[in-house]
């Protein structure tokens, strides 16, 4: 068979410019006043300690909460020796 007329002698030739480097998305961080942590702790106490439901409920991080919780003095841990 012959060749078309115009048609490159390598495949997948483009002259596109190569896709810009990728840049990470910065994400922004949420702060929360104090009225707001002492409340999240007060709701998670009188719904039972449920730190991940409580968390879901109001939309911050579970950890997040939990760390209130333990500066709030909530959860008195003790360790058995």
């Amino acid at each position: 068979m012959g060749k078309l007329a115009g048609a490159n002698d390598t495949m997948n030739e483009t002259t596109t410019p190569p896709p810009p480097a990728s840049v990470p998305v910065k994400r922004v961080r949420r702060s929360y006043d104090a009225p707001f942590k002492q409340s999240a702790v007060e709701h998670c106490r009188r719904h039972g300690g449920d730190v991940s439901r409580t968390a879901q409920e109001l939309g911050v991080n579970p950890w997040t909460l939990r760390d209130w919780a333990v500066n709030d003095n909530y959860f008195s841990f003790q360790r058995q020796l």
